[in-house]
């Protein structure tokens, strides 16, 4: 009987850990049940053998991964969505089975590290070499705590993660320890001093933020219709009294979503003088999205009109797998980079924002105010939007986003939500005043991945000294 009990014990903490997973893993996540969620598992891990830790972290992120199982099977079909949670699980499982090999081989000051490089190293290399980019990091879990989303601006999506697992790591050690608790609380002392610090300094990022010149911005979002319209007369009638609106409101910048309707190459030159003028009139920059037929491509076009009458174009570079590509023809250029009546403005388009060479490319070039036509998936939308809001927290600028079925939203370079309304046919014009950094970019615009690889290495450091150490513990 005291075997079933604990084998019962061990199974809900598994099973208590994929309820915290699904919570923190939504399309709508809570960033406190992401500092938690691997504790009960770790726990029951550690008092396991190594099948059973393994097994243990598989059935977790097969419970956490329900969450968004119905989200993909939408998205991408049943059987890919069974394939994605399979693998996730199975990523999971590996953190923790690892986990319970360094603990048992290496000393609690240096096992506390295996979990949080783990994800930090998959977080990298799934950036690197996925066409989805950061999406499904655990990163974008805390989008509603702004504080340890500031390390980003240092070491990108990697960093993030690895602060949130390595709370987790450090109180499962603690709990699952042996010996006094102070003690080991000391063992574990160095690892919490980094997450007291990050978050300690994230806070002071914010507070100390210095005063920054202000732009009045504005985004626009009325779902027209879910296909593409083929009359971009059309298109933009349906958008002439928001664009009237913001030229009495006195707006400096607007945006309107991606694809608003499909034009030929021929049309672009008419466009350009229809919004090119209203923009030259209105005294207002106006970045825009079509879908450009050319003779033998198709492109994903963002156009920006300026007050000085230059019309900027921009293809976007990352497409949808399937839905995108190949179809459409991926841009080659960096990301749009403009100075536009003393303010560096930026562009890129949707997807583009799910991959951090875009936050890289706009900050090195200083921009300040970003521009992001995009189109989601309706029940994406809040999420989507969070995930290139963080872009902004890496490269350093203010993000004004307009979502065809999702949200329009404005953020600042902390990640903070400055104004957001859902997109719609009787949808509002969204209007805010925004900051323009001036500050330059980040550490991580300038110097990339380096703690995402330092992870990288400091897991191979770890792995290689658990499997020759001699260390067991009690």
């Amino acid at each position: 009987m005291p075997r079933v009990i604990t084998r019962l014990a061990l199974l809900g903490g598994a099973l208590l850990s994929g309820g915290l997973l699904a919570l923190a893993g939504g399309l709508h996540p809570s960033w406190a049940a992401a500092w938690i969620a691997s504790v009960p598992v770790l726990v029951a891990g550690f008092k396991s053998t190594g099948r059973g830790a393994l097994a243990l972290g598989l059935l977790s992120g097969l419970v956490g991964g329900t969450s968004v199982l119905g989200y993909y099977a939408t998205v991408l079909t049943m059987p890919v969505a069974l394939v994605i949670l399979v693998l996730q699980a199975i990523v999971y499982a590996g953190g923790v089975r690892l986990a319970w090999g360094a603990r048992r081989r290496l000393p609690d000051l240096l096992s506390v590290f295996a979990l949080p490089c783990w994800f930090a190293a998959f977080d990298l290399l799934v950036a690197a070499f996925s066409a989805n980019g950061t999406a499904g990091s655990p990163a974008y879990s805390q989008m509603n705590f702004p504080p340890v989303l500031q390390v980003a601006s240092l070491g990108g999506v990697p960093a993030v993660t690895f602060v949130v697992y390595l709370f987790s790591s450090i109180l499962a050690h603690v709990i699952a320890g042996v010996g006094p608790r102070m003690r080991r609380l000391i063992v574990v002392a160095p690892a919490l001093l980094v997450v007291a610090a990050c978050v300690g300094l994230g806070n002071w990022r914010i507070s100390t933020a210095p005063a920054e010149p202000k732009i009045l911005v504005a985004a626009a979002a009325l779902d027209q219709k879910s296909a593409l319209p083929d009359d971009w007369h059309a298109a933009v009638e349906a958008y002439r009294p928001l664009l009237a609106q913001a030229r009495d409101r006195h707006v400096g910048v607007m945006v309107l979503p991606e694809e608003i309707a499909l034009v030929s190459a021929d049309d672009l030159q008419a466009i350009q003088a229809d919004l090119g003028s209203l923009a030259r009139l209105s005294e207002m920059s106006l970045a825009v999205g079509f879908r450009v037929a050319d003779a033998t491509k198709l492109r994903n076009v963002l156009l920006l009109f300026t007050p000085d009458g230059r019309a900027l174009s921009y293809d976007k570079q990352h497409l949808i797998p399937g839905l995108e590509f190949p179809r459409i023809t991926p841009g080659t250029s960096p990301a749009l980079i403009a100075e536009v009546g003393g303010h560096r403005l930026g562009g890129a388009i949707c997807k583009d924002f799910d991959f951090v060479d875009v936050s890289r490319s706009l900050g090195a070039g200083r921009a300040g105010l970003v521009l992001a036509p995009a189109w989601d998936f309706r029940e994406d939308g809040w999420l989507h939007g969070r995930m290139a809001m963080l872009r902004g927290v890496e490269g350093g600028f203010t993000l004004v986003r307009a979502a065809r079925e999702g949200t329009m939203s404005v953020s600042d370079r902390y990640g903070r939500v400055l104004a957001e309304a859902p997109s719609g046919p009787t949808a509002p014009l969204l209007v805010t005043q925004a900051p323009v950094p001036t500050s330059g970019p980040t550490i991580y615009a300038q110097v990339g991945d380096v703690f995402g690889w330092a992870c990288v290495g400091l897991l191979l450091l770890l792995m290689a000294s658990a499997l020759s150490s001699q260390h067991r513990k009690v």
